[in-house]
């Protein structure tokens, strides 16, 4: 191949340009930022939704404990209403945790990871695993009195709430599943800690954890020397 061939080759005029990475790189970051407002306007449409539908059903209990009579409320409006609520607390936690994470994206994808993970992570494990988890046990205890409605006419008659009890078994599943997954990092990180010796671990289960190790080292020891004796 000649040289104006080798020109003709590496300066073709008609070829397609190759994107700077660069620029590859920006129009990445570009697409992230408008995904991530997308869900922050979106998530702030549901709290507002969500805080709507608590004023309301606050507003309702108000009302209701003045109407009716006590035995009425007690027994056909107050836990329903409580277990309502309950259900609205937690999407408005839902929806607070994808604004924070989206606002947190929008403003710098760096700056979230390095400074925002950790309180987003407490945040999710502590309201969706603990609280969620610790609030669903305790309407398992009060299966009759949250899965039961009764009727308002006759308020010694109760009917069975199918969806009520799938949502129940449901969060008690989800916070069940975040608790484990969460508290079983946690408990790995301090293991790691223990047996490196760091300040955040414990010094005991380190000392346990190296004094096994040697111990079957020199077990292991044992049983190649007696071999090679034999």
């Amino acid at each position: 191949m000649d040289e104006l061939a080798l020109d003709n080759f590496y300066y073709n005029p008609d070829a397609v340009p190759i994107n700077d990475p660069e620029d590859l790189a920006d129009n990445s970051n570009s697409g992230e930022k408008l995904s991530a407002l997308f869900i922050l306007i979106i998530s702030l449409i549901l709290i507002g939704m969500d805080l709507l539908s608590l004023y309301y059903s606050y507003d309702y209990i108000l009302r209701a404990s003045q109407r009716y009579p006590f035995e009425i409320f007690e027994t056909c409006i107050k836990y329903q209403s409580i277990t309502e609520i309950y259900f609205t607390l937690f999407a408005l936690m839902a929806a607070v945790s994808a604004a924070f994470m989206a606002t947190g994206i929008t403003i710098g994808y760096d700056l979230f990871f390095d400074k925002f993970l950790v309180t987003f992570l407490n945040f999710n494990y502590y309201v969706f695993g603990l609280l969620l988890l610790g609030s669903s046990i305790i309407g398992l205890f009060n299966f009759r009195k949250v899965c039961y409605d009764c009727i308002q006419k006759n308020p010694q008659m109760t009917e069975f709430n199918l969806s009520t009890m799938i949502c129940l078994i449901l969060i008690a599943v989800i916070g069940g599943i975040v608790t484990f997954i969460f508290s079983s990092v946690d408990a790995f990180e301090y293991v790691c800690d223990s047996i490196k010796f760091n300040k955040d671990g414990n010094l005991i289960i380190g000392k346990i954890f190296w004094k096994y190790v040697l111990s079957r080292n020199n077990e292991r020891q044992n049983i190649n020397n007696h071999e090679r004796n034999d």
